[in-house]
C-alpha cells in the first residue's frame, strides 16, 4: 500500500474516533447528510461515500452520479 493511501486510512480511523461514529445510528441520517459528513475526511470523495451507502448501509434507490 502506498504511503498516501496508508495516510488516508489513518485519517479515516482518526475521524471515526474523533466523531464517535462507531455508535452512530446511520438510519437517522439522510444520504446527503452522510455524504456531507464523510467527505470531510481527506481522501474520501462522494463516489466513495456512495459506494458505502449502497454496499455497506444498503440504501435503496441510490445511483452514483459519477
Amino acid at each position: 500500500m502506498s504511503r498516501p493511501k496508508a495516510g488516508y486510512l489513518h485519517g479515516v480511523a482518526a475521524f471515526w474516533l474523533e466523531h464517535k461514529l462507531i455508535d452512530r445510528d446511520w438510519s437517522e441520517l439522510t444520504d446527503q447528510e452522510i455524504i456531507d459528513l464523510l467527505t470531510l475526511i481527506r481522501g474520501v470523495g462522494q463516489w466513495t461515500v456512495e459506494m458505502v451507502l449502497m454496499f455497506v448501509l444498503r440504501r435503496p434507490d441510490l445511483l452514483p452520479a459519477g
